[in-house]
Formats: structure tokens, C-alpha cells, sequence
């Protein structure tokens, strides 16, 4: 239920913006195998697997920043044969690698020589996020502030105490979707080409809505 205020009051909107440039990235590819058994199809997408991290540590990408973030076994049936008949099983393993956006395309590319076949998306962030987010609440709260006391200054008012605040904030979260085919990467084994990928200025925002009273 909405504040009732018996005094005079004014709702004010401080932002505060800025633009970053990410230097982190996470970029999520995977191996996913079909074969007829389900040891068959696990071995032959676990020996990809470790083929695809190797190659990406290569890179100079630590242990710590390789993390699976999903893996599943399903049975895989001809539904083209009634009733449908199952003709084996796909193992799909897919990891997440922690790196820098200079790093993307040649995670991408020693990830699709070397067996990945599944190409997700991936996500740009700074590190010190969170410093800017306070930051940025300070400058919006004074935005707010210097808003509510020129309103009170045009109508022949004194500025009193804040009595509601809320924020929202724009976090900053680029996603820029992969291609799902090797192809475009070259077929495993081969040289193939490093996607270009440009991170550019992202804007990370701060809104603050403040309830002054006047007096």
C-alpha cells in the first residue's frame, strides 16, 4: 500500500551512467556425441572433451577458469518407425570458460578444431562491477537531491527529509549469441578462422526515486 504523506511533497528521479569496457568474458561451448551404446557414446565425448580443454589451455586459460556447466545422456529414437524404435544414445558435455574478451575468438576457434560442436552464448562483464554500482548510487542519490531542491527553490519552498527511496539498476550483461554449427569455424582438425568479436562501451545505469517533503 502506497505512503500517504499529510505534508506537501515531491518524487524525484536521480540517474546516474557510465560506459565500460568489459574485461572479462564467459563463453560456453560443448561436445554432444551419438553412438550406439551409452559406454560408447560417453567414452568417445569424454576423450572431445578433454581434446577441446586441452587445446583452450593452451591459451593460457587456468584450470579454475574451465567449469562444466552441463552434461546429460539421452536415448535417441527414429521416430520415422512406428512405434519408434531407439537407435542409441547422445552424451552431451558443455563448459564454461572464464576469460578475456580479447581471448573470445581464439577460445571459440580452438574449441571447434578440436572436437566442439555446440556454441552458446557469451557474456561480457567488468570485474569490479559492484564498486561502480555504489559509485553510481552515490551520484544518483545526489542527482535526486539537486533535482528535489530546485522543484522546492520554484515554488517558494525549503527542501525538508527524504521519506522514500528505491533504485533500480541496469547491470551491465552483453550477450552475443554463437553460431551452432562448426562450420563457419572450420571443421574440426582444421585451421579455420578466429570469429571477430568486438566488446566496444557498455553502459552500466543507476535510477533512484526519492519522496522529499517540502516545507
Amino acid at each position: 500500500m502506497p505512503k500517504v504523506f499529510k505534508g506537501e511533497v515531491v518524487n524525484v528521479t536521480g540517474v546516474a551512467k557510465v560506459d565500460v569496457k568489459p574485461d572479462t568474458a564467459y563463453v560456453t561451448l560443448g561436445v554432444s556425441t551419438t553412438e550406439v551404446t551409452v559406454q560408447s557414446a560417453l567414452d568417445k565425448n569424454s576423450a572431445s572433451v578433454v581434446k577441446v580443454i586441452d587445446a583452450i589451455k593452451k591459451l593460457g586459460v587456468k584450470d579454475e577458469d574451465i567449469q562444466t556447466s552441463n552434461f546429460w545422456v539421452n536415448p535417441r529414437y527414429d521416430y520415422n518407425k512406428q512405434p519408434a524404435v531407439q537407435t542409441g544414445y547422445t552424451a552431451a558435455n558443455d563448459v564454461t570458460v572464464k576469460t578475456t574478451p580479447e581471448k573470445v575468438s581464439q577460445v571459440i576457434l580452438a574449441g571447434a578444431t578440436n572436437g566442439a560442436n555446440n556454441f552458446y552464448n557469451f557474456i561480457l562483464k567488468v570485474s569490479n562491477e559492484e564498486d561502480i554500482k555504489i559509485t553510481l548510487m552515490a551520484q544518483a542519490i545526489d542527482d535526486a537531491k539537486k533535482k528535489a531542491e530546485a522543484i522546492a527553490k520554484g515554488a517558494n519552498k525549503t527542501l525538508g527529509d527524504f521519506k522514500v527511496i528505491s533504485y533500480d539498476y541496469v547491470p551491465l550483461a552483453q550477450n552475443s549469441s554463437m553460431l551452432q554449427s562448426r562450420a563457419a569455424y572450420g571443421m574440426g582438425g582444421g585451421e579455420g578462422y578466429a570469429p571477430p568479436v568486438s566488446t566496444g562501451l557498455n553502459e552500466i545505469s543507476v535510477n533512484v526515486y526519492v519522496t522529499f517533503e517540502l516545507e
